[in-house]
């Protein structure tokens, strides 16, 4: 299902004027707020390095500007191990980043940058522990979404020590302009889009970036710890696959190559991501090696080599043909060149887990009979009349919901678990994109053993399922979905959050931290679950629950 048609409210397409006074440059955007206004961030740590990043604010005419940066043992930078310059120019949008090496493994670092007779803030990272490591610790987040509502859990994420490291899953900026998608709260909250039209050129996708890091809970997160960061559509255009977009329209945005390399670039300038050539190949997926507990597996399920989404609305009258289109095995979500990439990073782990960080969900999710639980005029308003009836008609009819996800590239999925059955010993995926908080087990069919665990962040302020399915009574939606997918242990529809992952030899456990609403600033996050499971090497691979 086409996930626009799925999260669209009604009343979002009118024309919106810009803002009077609207920025037109990051620089303009930043220019009232110092010269480091859009903070630092860390990123890709490795043993011996980690890239450090930040981007300086210059005077209107001016083109480039030597930037001093050290990396030190100490928050007061005083005890330094390496220092540098680096040119923040025009042609990189005055973003600076710096691939710092020679450093020791497991190790924390402070480092800052000055620019202009001004200081930047003192940053907090750490290199990738080696060898024998008892525990450690990560957060995954997807689906920070700007005009939606606070970043209140990045800031909750800074205040856990206990993180060893932040993975994002994608969606780290929106593309849509200031009449789009989860905007209505946008100018009472004071966060309305910046520029005001969809993104489609290198400047429109800078200036979005650039709005993104003057949040202050976003650069509270990047300022303690280093992010591993992956993309997913909303970095260029929703719905994206490999060459063109849902949301891209070539006869009025232009040729979907030069938008999705003008994304890309802009990203690569914006995000502590070591990918020097990604503008060029586009290459994003990649290992991490932390001690003898993880590796780490980035994949990217979007514009590597994605195959176009089926609409499934357009075939309902002839269900066969639809399956036999989502079981294609020429349909596409890796692609044979990341495939064989990550079968030959699976084979040489000797870790004890492996974690695959990617975008869309891997589970099988179904879409249950929703007719009794459902208010079905209020969703009818809220998605429209022709999407509710075609919902309504398919459910309970083991239809999958989501044909975005995995579940629309059925072949390509039983490759997957084929090389994680073959070649992983304990496979642990974490998941973005549905907005929703879920763990579950994943496996070939119902009888057939775990062949991985799969957690799901919920969004950083994206919207979830129970916007867009009210029910007659609260709280009934999450059930309706857990009890028709027997393998779907927990799900979370109405609030947003982060995902917290404890991985031992011994076992991996995921804490689900939530905040009711993102409208309000200050609100406290509250674990509302637990779900843990031992190595695959051990009797029991398979979630079970831990709260309370």
């Amino acid at each position: 299902m086409n996930r626009r048609d799925l999260f669209r409210l009604a009343g979002l397409t009118s024309a919106y004027l810009a803002l009077p006074g609207a920025a037109r440059s990051a620089s303009e955007t930043a220019g009232r707020n110092g010269v480091f206004a859009h903070g630092v961030a860390s990123g890709d740590p490795l043993h011996d390095r980690v890239v450090i990043w930040t981007r300086v604010s210059v005077p209107k005419g001016v083109d480039q500007v030597e930037t001093q940066w050290v990396m030190a043992v100490d928050p007061q930078c005083e005890q330094v191990v390496q220092r540098g310059q680096a040119l923040a120019s025009s042609e990189r949008d005055f973003c600076v980043k710096v691939d710092v090496d020679g450093l020791d493994p497991g190790q924390i670092y402070f480092y800052r940058f000055q620019a202009l007779g001004h200081q930047s803030t003192t940053g907090r990272t750490r290199t990738l522990p080696d060898g024998a490591l008892d525990s450690f610790t990560l957060a995954a987040v997807s689906c920070s979404n700007y005009p939606a509502g606070y970043f209140t859990a990045y800031r909750d994420i800074a205040r856990h020590p206990e993180v060893d490291l932040l993975l994002h899953l994608g969606d780290y900026i929106y593309e849509y302009g200031v009449a789009g998608y989860a905007s209505q709260q946008a100018e009472a909250l004071g966060r309305v889009s910046v520029p005001a039209t969809d993104l489609t050129s290198l400047e429109d996708y800078r200036l979005r970036h650039a709005q993104y890091k003057s949040d202050p809970d976003l650069q509270a997160v990047h300022a303690v710890m280093p992010m591993i960061a992956v993309w997913d559509d909303h970095e260029v255009a929703n719905d994206a696959w490999h060459g063109g977009a849902e949301n891209h329209d070539a006869e009025q945005q232009g040729p979907w190559e030069r938008r999705r390399r003008d994304g890309f670039r802009a990203y690569e300038e914006w995000m502590p991501v070591r990918a020097p050539e990604l503008e060029k190949n586009g290459r994003l997926f990649r290992m991490f090696e932390i001690g003898d507990l993880i590796s780490l597996h980035m994949l990217d399920t979007r514009f590597h080599a994605r195959s176009e989404q089926i609409n499934p609305l357009a075939h309902l009258e002839d269900p066969e043909a639809l399956e036999r289109m989502r079981r294609d095995p020429a349909r596409q979500l890796l692609g044979p060149d990341q495939m064989a990439w990550l079968g030959d990073g699976l084979r040489k782990s000797t870790a004890r887990w492996q974690v695959i960080g990617q975008q869309v969900l891997v589970s099988e999710l179904l879409l249950p009979d929703l007719s009794s639980i459902l208010d079905v005029d209020e969703t009818r308003k809220r998605l429209g009349p022709e999407l509710v009836d075609a919902l309504l008609a398919i459910g309970g009819q083991q239809m999958p919901l989501m044909w975005d996800s995995w579940d629309g590239y059925a072949a390509a999925r039983e490759r997957l678990l084929d090389l994680l059955d073959s070649e992983a010993s304990s496979p642990l995926i974490l998941t973005g994109d549905t907005h929703t908080g879920m763990a579950g087990n994943v496996r070939r069919s119902p009888d057939d053993p775990v062949v991985a665990l799969e957690m799901v962040t919920p969004s950083i302020s994206s919207p979830g399922f129970d916007q867009y399915f009210p029910t007659r009574e609260p709280g009934r939606l999450a059930p309706a979905f857990t009890g028709y997918n027997p393998d779907l242990k927990y799900m979370e529809t109405a609030r947003r959050g982060w995902l917290r992952v404890q991985i031992t030899p011994s076992a991996c456990r995921g804490y689900w931290h939530l905040v009711d609403r993102v409208d309000l600033r200050d609100q406290t996050l509250q674990i509302d679950a637990s779900w843990s499971s031992r190595p695959r090497s051990q009797p029991g691979f398979g979630l079970t629950s831990t709260s309370g």
